[in-house]
């Protein structure tokens, strides 16, 4: 009798013993829990949450929110993991001419990448986009498969250099890749002219908080992007610069 009193003891203790270390387990991983989230093009109120962190105090949003920073101890194959659904697959992420190897997401018309900044050592979540800027922050936001900030004051910086910012894209991304990228998307947002081999999709106003209905052209035959912009000027990019027609 008093063995199995000593038994039971034990085992109290060692059920007791194994609550502990799974709740200080649980409040180490917790703790500071939160959502890394990213804003879509087509609207930044709506915001999607790509993955979670438990370093809350160490992310950042940048300017239009579709772009966020955070650091993390986890892997990029861990964020797959944790957001499968939502998993596409492994992609070549061009931000101005720089190649990013990152895991790339798709949700409701809008494409995410999580991939790491080795110069900095922070993870950067970004909805895949390019903007149009003018000169008072203005915004137009476009869904691309590269990232390309587009205004006069950039393009006339490349005027004399072998870059341009038409090869940010076109070298970068084949035009049946971006078929592919796009052919996922809504065709209330894309329309494909595989013949003419141009892609012409829907932009995001921010002034006006507004869809820009099939308002940029992509031209991978003659390399050029082009759009009407709010004062109702042509806008033409090429290999040589910028253009008002």
């Amino acid at each position: 009798m008093k063995i199995s009193k000593k038994i039971a003891i034990i085992f109290a203790l060692l059920i007791l013993g194994v609550i502990i270390v799974g709740i200080i387990i649980w409040h180490n991983n917790s703790e500071g829990k939160a959502n890394v989230y990213v804003s879509n093009w087509n609207g930044k109120d709506n915001r999607y949450a790509i993955c979670q962190t438990n370093d809350e105090k160490r992310i950042k949003t940048n300017y239009g929110e579709c772009w966020t920073r955070f650091y993390s101890t986890k892997s990029p194959d861990d964020f797959e993991k944790e957001n499968s659904k939502d998993f596409v697959g492994n992609y070549d992420y061009y931000t101005d001419n720089y190649k990013n190897e990152a895991k790339l997401f798709y949700n409701d018309n809008n494409y995410y990448v999580i991939y790491k900044s080795e110069k900095d050592n922070v993870y950067c979540a970004d909805c895949c986009c390019s903007v149009i800027n003018d000169a008072v922050r203005n915004d137009i936001y476009i869904p691309t498969p590269a990232s390309v900030n587009l205004s006069k004051e950039i393009s006339e910086l490349y005027d004399n250099d072998k870059d341009s910012l038409v090869g940010f894209m076109f070298d970068n991304v084949s035009f049946d890749d971006a078929v592919k990228f796009y052919s996922r998307m809504s065709e209330e947002y894309v329309t494909i002219d595989k013949t003419n081999k141009k892609i012409t999709v829907s932009g995001f106003y921010n002034k006006d908080k507004k869809i820009l209905d099939k308002f940029f052209t992509m031209d991978w035959n003659n390399r050029t992007y082009s759009y009407t912009d709010m004062e109702g000027k042509n806008i033409v990019y090429d290999e040589k610069g910028y253009y008002e027609q």
